[in-house]
């Protein structure tokens, strides 16, 4: 008799079978402003992006029944979620990085921009100064030029008034270029005797010889060789 009883309640449960009861109760019909309390205390739901949750089609059976996941499925999902929310997490950090290294390469980019710019003005300055100095330097040889066509010049009208002094000199002391005095007229023959500018003239005695002597002469040329010497004349001057 047990035996009957058992085959009659495992016929019942295969023609209709009976739907375990969850801790949340039934399913109930969930609307806009009620879903949201529900779906706090219910763990199994894992979309969270639309505003009315919905049951798994994987999970309905053929009588309609829901089945609800176990408590290992459940800890999946949450272990899955939070795996989820770390890749964002790690994801977003990446991204942050990535945004710094480009700031920080922007950032090399204009420092080397700066440097370049700077390096092309020392070049350009490096530039002017050498044509400055090539220019500078061409003066310098112009005028090394000129300053040594001066000396030779110089040189050359000094040895031309030496050979002038020197043959005056020699015609001086070959013949005689000063004239007998007249009555009335003071005998100071030319270059008789010789003195230097400022001195007063020497006076000359009545009855002295009119030909200068070798001695007067060459005190004569001396005193006009340190007329036109310039050395000499500057120190006159001075």
């Amino acid at each position: 008799m047990l035996k009957a009883v058992v085959q009659k309640i495992q016929k019942e449960r295969t023609t209709h079978p009976v739907e375990p009861k969850s801790l949340l109760g039934p399913p109930r019909q969930f609307t806009q402003n009620s879903w949201r309390p529900a779906f706090r205390r219910c763990p199994t739901i894992l979309s969270q992006g639309s505003n009315v949750p919905h049951r798994d089609p994987a999970r309905v059976g053929e009588d309609g029944s829901y089945r609800h996941g176990s408590s290992r499925r459940s800890g999946e999902s949450h272990s899955l979620q939070s795996f989820l929310n770390h890749c964002q997490d790690r994801l977003a950090t990446c991204r942050h990085e990535l945004s710094e290294l480009k700031d920080r390469v922007q950032v090399l980019d204009n420092h080397d921009h700066s440097d370049d710019r700077r390096l092309r003005q020392c070049e350009e300055f490096k530039d002017r100064q050498r044509h400055r100095l090539e220019q500078l330097n061409g003066r310098v040889e112009s005028l090394a030029v000129k300053i040594q066509k001066a000396l030779d010049d110089q040189r050359q009208w000094t040895m031309t008034l030496v050979d002038r002094v020197k043959s005056l000199e020699r015609r001086l002391e070959s013949s005689n270029l000063v004239p007998a005095p007249t009555s009335g007229q003071s005998a100071y023959p030319l270059g008789y005797p010789a003195y230097l500018p400022g001195q007063p003239a020497p006076q000359v005695p009545r009855g002295a010889p009119m030909e200068p002597s070798t001695d007067d002469l060459r005190q004569m040329m001396n005193h006009m060789w340190r007329l036109f010497q310039p050395q000499q004349r500057d120190q006159g001057r001075t």
